[in-house]
C-alpha cells in the first residue's frame, strides 16, 4: 500500500515540476527570441539606449508571472500515528507562487477565466500530547510526546477570479516531503516501570507527502498589492511517520508589481508651461 502511495507522490511531483518548468522556460525563450528579432537602434541616446539584460528580464518577468509571496498561520488537527500520540497543533510558514503562462493551454484557460499558478509551500507545525505504551511486563506507561513537522510542498493552483466581488475561489494539488521529529519522555511517577534507556526516546524521519486544498482569496482596490487568503488543507504523509493532517490556513500575501510611470501628459504640460512663459516675459521687458 505504501509503495503505491509513494509512486503516486512521485508522479504528482513530476507532473507539477513539468508544468512549472514548461511555463517559465517557454516565456524566457519567447522573450529572448523577441529581443533577437528587434533591430538595434541607430544612435544610442538617453531615450533609446538599450537596457541591461538583467533589468530587461526583470521588467518582463514581473508583469508576465506576477510573483506573490506571503505568510500564513494555521491550527492543525492530526490523525494516524501522529494523531494517536499528540493532539491539536499550531503551525505557520511561508509560501510563494507565480503565474504559469503556458502557451499550449493559456488561451483555453483565459477563455474559461481560469488562472493557473505554481509555487512552493514551506511550513512548520508543533504538536504535543500524551500516549500510553506497554512495557515488557504488560504495564501501561504514559509518555509525554512532543513532535514537529516541516512540510516542503511543490504545488499547482487553479483559480476562478470573480473580479466584481474581489475574490478568487481556488483549488491546489501538491506533493513533496515532510521532515518529522518526535521525542517521548516517560512521566516521572512511572519512570520505575521502564528501563533507563527507554525513559527518553527520540526519532526523526523524512516522509513523502501529498496535499490538496480548497479556499478563496480576497483583495480590495484600496490595497491592490495585498491579498488575503483562507484555505482548508488536507495533507497525508506516508512511509515511516504516516499521518493525516487537516489544517485551516489564514494568510496574507504581497503581489509584486512594477511601479507605475508618471503620466507623460503631466510632465509635458509642466515643461511647456515653463517654455511658453519665457517669451512673454521677454516681450514685456522690450516694451
Amino acid at each position: 500500500m505504501r509503495q503505491k502511495e509513494n509512486k503516486m507522490n512521485k508522479r504528482f511531483t513530476l507532473i507539477i515540476a513539468i508544468l512549472v518548468i514548461v511555463g517559465i522556460s517557454s516565456e524566457i525563450f519567447a522573450q529572448r527570441r523577441q529581443q533577437e528579432e528587434t533591430p538595434a537602434p541607430v544612435e544610442e541616446t538617453a531615450e533609446n539606449m538599450p537596457q541591461p539584460e538583467g533589468e530587461s528580464f526583470f521588467t518582463n518577468f514581473i508583469p508576465k508571472f506576477k510573483p506573490r509571496a506571503g505568510l500564513y498561520f494555521s491550527p492543525v488537527i492530526p490523525a494516524g500515528v501522529v494523531g494517536n500520540a499528540t493532539s491539536f497543533g499550531i503551525g505557520g510558514g511561508l509560501y510563494g507562487d507565480v503565474k504559469l503562462p503556458i502557451p499550449v493551454v493559456d488561451a483555453i484557460l483565459s477563455a474559461l477565466n481560469i488562472e493557473l499558478r505554481g509555487g512552493l509551500y514551506l511550513g512548520y507545525t508543533s504538536f504535543s500530547g500524551t500516549m500510553d505504551f506497554e512495557n515488557t511486563l504488560g504495564d501501561t506507561v504514559p509518555y509525554k510526546t512532543n513532535a514537529s513537522t516541516l512540510p516542503i510542498i511543490l504545488y499547482a493552483k487553479g483559480g476562478f477570479p470573480l473580479k466584481a466581488l474581489g475574490i478568487m475561489p481556488f483549488a491546489t494539488i501538491g506533493t513533496g516531503i515532510t521532515l518529522s521529529s518526535a521525542q517521548r519522555t516517560v512521566e516521572e511517577d512511572s519512570a520505575h516501570l521502564v528501563q533507563e534507556s527507554e525513559r527518553d526516546l527520540s526519532e526523526s524521519s523524512a516522509d513523502g507527502t501529498f496535499c490538496f486544498t480548497l479556499g478563496t482569496t480576497y483583495g480590495h482596490s484600496s490595497i491592490p498589492f495585498i491579498e488575503f487568503m483562507f484555505q482548508t488543507r488536507y495533507m497525508a504523509a506516508v512511509q515511516k511517520a504516516s499521518g493525516h493532517f487537516i489544517q485551516f490556513d489564514l494568510a496574507a500575501a504581497y503581489t509584486f508589481e512594477l511601479p507605475k510611470a508618471k503620466p507623460e501628459d503631466e510632465l509635458g504640460a509642466g515643461e511647456m508651461g515653463q517654455i511658453d512663459m519665457a517669451p512673454q516675459e521677454t516681450g514685456r521687458r522690450r516694451r
